[in-house]
């Protein structure tokens, strides 16, 4: 039987961003089960791949309570796993790979992705993951494939996700379906809890949950309130990507700032929104007010793990004389331990100081203390926010530092003879800030302006950026801000700060703007007015009373 087809579908209870989701309540089954009896239907036979660890028990009896297959196998090596489950299988028998956490997929989708497969001259196909719903997935292929990749490989990222050494080294197609294209935004997984409660909202009110069309519930996913209208991961232009600045949302900050800080739940919906859309990390501070506090509120149901949540350390008092190593170190472990109750994190993923002649303070025993948190577990990463090119020129010379946030823009070249220091440490990820300098690039009128001690000419800045932006962004400053900053291939990601959700929408939305060309960044560094330091550095501006 040439074409016998036999559906694999992996599951287990050991989930680490939502432990035992394979037997929470979707639709009125356990959501494994769910996954399976979707999948199956009456047209193709499946069986279920778990592990054979005492808690895959319960999921088990799950599954036998339903007349399902099951094959236990290895926990962790589950190339192992399909491969033990399917030993009995013809070679050319066509196995779909699907998993236990998408309850969406549904015989109709298998089918057409089978369809598809007998068509193309591959060995493996999928549905692209850029052009579909996240979580609507199903890998085809022969079962001669997974035998492959068994004997070929020990690699234990192939080992672990089964199929990264087939398409590596066989006929690979990743196919788009046009009419999916519209829902790309959406995730329809269950990663975290925050899928899982979008996910049981689609489910509800079905008559039965195994008869509604994977398409039916995509349109449902869609129309629910909290849906997302865009997703930064199907833009084309990915990289660098959005980083939300919550100074504004802890407290009142920025020059151009009209409205204040927003209350505790227009902050808590902006960051949600951000996350949903594709946020590739969450700045805040423990000096940023309210901002720890609502962050975590906001990312506390799972959202934690589709964004990185970065935080920075409280300048530290490492020149009193009166404060004592001991002291400073409590303080660190104190500051260190609020930032984790505020954010609702076992660990932070990165912690950064706040002022970076912190590092090198006391003979760096800021530092050492710091590295010594993070060897106990409760920190990821350590970076530093540098004000100065001096700063980062310290910074990079130290191995511990492997997150930078640096401030930069289309009037900032301060940094270019760094640049090559830079790229050589490819350990690290920067993240620019102030694109907008706290909003005053953005100001038409030239007495709104910082207020400097040195003497410069807001009205001619204003007009080279007025000039520029009819030039290279249809006349949109801040789009042409925004993609200046990503046309700079060192950095990672550019934070910005919002006040307001549709601030948040309209900022996300030049993420999916292509990058300027080398040639028109040219032209811009050769045609930009200098301005004095002090303009590019907030802290040095005169404070009106």
């Amino acid at each position: 039987m040439e074409n016998r087809i036999i559906c694999c579908l992996q599951a287990r209870m050991g989930s680490t961003r939502l432990p035992g989701k394979s037997m929470m309540n979707v639709g009125g089954l356990p959501l494994a089960v769910l996954a399976a009896k979707r999948a199956s239907g009456n047209r193709f036979s499946l069986i279920v791949a778990t592990s054979d660890s005492v808690d895959d028990d319960i999921l088990c009896k799950a599954l036998n309570n339903e007349d399902i297959p099951v094959f236990r196998g290895h926990p962790t090596n589950v190339l192992k796993r399909f491969y033990d489950a399917t030993i009995n299988e013809n070679e050319t028998s066509i196995l779909v790979r699907l998993t236990g956490d998408n309850c969406f997929p549904d015989t109709n989708f298998i089918q057409e992705l089978i369809d598809r497969f007998m068509d193309e001259p591959v060995d493996i196909l999928n549905l692209s993951t850029k052009n579909s719903p996240y979580g609507l997935s199903a890998e085809i292929m022969r079962v001669s494939g997974i035998r492959q990749a068994y004997k070929a490989t020990a690699d234990p990222f192939d080992l672990e996700h089964v199929t990264p050494w087939i398409k590596k080294n066989c006929r690979t197609k990743s196919i788009t379906l046009q009419y999916l294209k519209p829902y790309a935004h959406l995730r329809c997984t269950v990663d975290v809890q925050d899928d899982l409660e979008r996910v049981r909202e689609c489910f509800q009110d079905c008559q039965n949950a195994l008869d509604i069309s994977y398409l039916d519930l995509i349109k449902k996913l869609a129309g629910l309130s909290e849906a997302p209208k865009f997703n930064l991961c199907t833009s084309d232009y990915p990289s660098p990507g959005f980083v939300l600045g919550t100074a504004q949302l802890g407290l009142s900050y920025g020059i151009a700032n009209k409205t204040g800080q927003p209350d505790k739940e227009t902050s808590v919906q902006i960051i949600r929104k951000a996350i949903r859309q594709g946020a590739l990390a969450i700045d805040s501070a423990t000096a940023y007010g309210d901002s720890e506090h609502r962050v975590g509120e906001a990312a506390s149901n799972g959202l934690h793990y589709l964004s990185t949540i970065i935080t920075k350390l409280s300048p530290l008092p490492v020149e009193d004389v009166m404060v004592s190593d001991s002291e400073l170190a409590l303080e660190i472990d104190r500051n260190i331990k609020n930032s984790l109750l505020q954010l609702q994190l076992p660990r932070l993923p990165a912690l950064m100081l706040h002022r970076a002649n912190n590092i090198w303070a006391r003979d760096g025993f800021v530092l050492s203390q710091l590295v010594k948190a993070k060897k106990q577990g409760f920190i990821e990463k350590l970076g530093a926010s540098i004000q100065t090119p001096e700063e980062l020129k310290r910074v990079l010379v130290n191995p511990a530092i492997t997150v930078i946030q640096m401030p930069y823009n289309i009037l900032d070249e301060r940094w270019d003879h760094l640049i090559p220091e830079l790229n050589r440490r490819s350990d690290i990820t920067v993240h620019a800030r102030s694109s907008f300098l706290q909003g005053a690039l953005l100001l038409s009128n030239p007495s709104e302006w910082p207020k400097l001690d040195q003497t410069y000419s807001p009205s001619v800045l204003i007009e080279f950026l007025k000039t520029t932006a009819n030039n290279f962004a249809d006349g949109d400053l801040k789009k042409l801000l925004v993609r200046y900053v990503r046309s700079q291939n060192w950095i990672h990601g550019v934070v910005i700060g919002v006040e307001l959700e549709d601030q948040l929408t309209e900022n996300m939305k030049y993420f999916f703007e292509p990058p300027l060309k080398e040639n028109e960044i040219d032209i811009i560094n050769n045609l930009r007015p200098p301005v004095p330091p002090e303009l590019l550095n907030p802290a040095l501006w005169i404070r009106s009373n």
